[in-house]
C-alpha cells in the first residue's frame, strides 16, 4: 500500500511538472494571489461583509484545496488507475490561475491614478502575460505530416501487416503510443479498448509500451476479450522471448507484432 501511495503522489508530482510546462504563469498566479489577500482587504468596508471575503475564499482557499486534493495520493491513485496517468495533468485546470491572475492585475490598475499612468498599468499587465508564457508555434508541437492520413508510419504498417496475414476476424491489442491510430486507418480490425484506456486495459497498454513486456502475462486477457494479435515496443526485440502460444509476424520501426496461435 506504502508503495502505490508513493507512485501514486510521484505522478501526480510528474502531471503537476507537465501542467505547469515552461512558462511563469504559475509565479504569476502565487503573485497574484498575494495581491488580493493584501489589497483585497482594502476593498472591505467598515461593519460590512462584501466582495473581500469572498475574494480570499476564491482566490487563497479554493485553490490551495483543490490542489491538495488533486495531489494526495489517496484521491490521486485510485483516479489514475481507472485512466491513464499521462492525462492526470489535466486535473489542475480545476485550478482557476486565469481568473485569479485577471482579479489582481484589475486590482493593480485599479490603485495607478486615472489617466495615462492607468493606460500604461494595463499595458504592463498585458506585457507581462505575453513574456510570461512561451509560443506553441514551433517544432515541438509542430511537425510535417508523414503521410497522406497525418497517422504514424508504424500504425500504417501494423494495419497492413494484419491484413496480409489475415483477411478475416482480426483484433489487437497495442501499446498506448498507437491505441488512438489503428481503427483511424483499418476500422475492420477490432481492438479491446481504444483511445481512452480505462483500468486492467490502461494496465495492458502500459505495459505493451514498456520497452520489456511479460508477454507471458497477458494470456488470460488476450483470451477474454478474443484478440488474436497483439503489438508491443521494444528497441531491443531479439531480447523478447515468446511463449508457445504467439509468434512473430513482421516489424514497424520498434513496434512488433505477434500472432495467437489457434486463435
Amino acid at each position: 500500500m506504502s508503495d502505490f501511495l508513493k507512485q501514486s503522489f510521484q505522478d501526480a508530482l510528474t502531471s503537476f511538472n507537465r501542467y505547469e510546462g515552461s512558462g511563469a504563469y504559475f509565479t504569476l498566479f502565487f503573485i497574484a494571489m498575494i495581491i488580493i489577500f493584501f489589497y483585497g482587504r482594502e476593498s472591505k468596508k467598515a461593519g460590512s461583509r462584501d466582495s473581500y471575503d469572498t475574494r480570499i475564499i476564491f482566490a487563497l482557499y479554493f485553490p490551495l484545496l483543490a490542489f491538495l486534493m488533486i495531489i494526495n495520493p489517496l484521491i490521486a491513485g485510485p483516479i489514475m488507475i481507472g485512466i491513464d496517468s499521462f492525462v492526470y495533468w489535466r486535473a489542475f485546470w480545476i485550478i482557476p490561475i486565469t481568473i485569479i491572475i485577471a482579479i489582481a492585475m484589475a486590482i493593480f490598475v485599479m490603485k495607478v491614478p486615472r489617466g495615462s499612468q492607468r493606460r500604461l498599468a494595463v499595458i504592463a499587465c498585458v506585457a507581462v502575460i505575453a513574456v510570461s508564457g512561451s509560443l506553441i508555434y514551433n517544432a515541438e508541437n509542430y511537425k510535417k505530416a508523414e503521410n497522406i492520413y497525418k497517422l504514424p508510419e508504424e500504425a500504417i504498417a501494423i494495419c497492413l501487416m494484419i491484413r496480409a496475414d489475415t483477411p478475416d476476424y482480426a483484433s489487437v491489442a497495442v501499446p498506448t503510443a498507437l491505441s488512438p491510430h489503428i481503427r483511424q486507418y483499418d476500422a475492420s480490425i477490432y481492438m479491446p479498448y481504444g483511445r481512452s484506456t480505462y483500468g486492467f486495459h490502461t494496465n495492458v497498454a502500459r505495459s505493451l509500451q514498456s520497452g520489456s513486456p511479460d508477454l507471458e502475462s497477458f494470456k488470460s486477457y488476450f483470451d477474454k476479450y478474443k484478440v488474436n494479435y497483439f503489438v508491443f515496443y521494444s528497441e531491443t526485440p531479439h531480447e523478447v522471448v515468446y511463449p508457445d502460444w504467439c509468434s512473430p509476424v513482421g516489424s514497424a520501426g520498434d513496434y512488433h507484432l505477434a500472432r495467437i496461435s489457434g486463435s
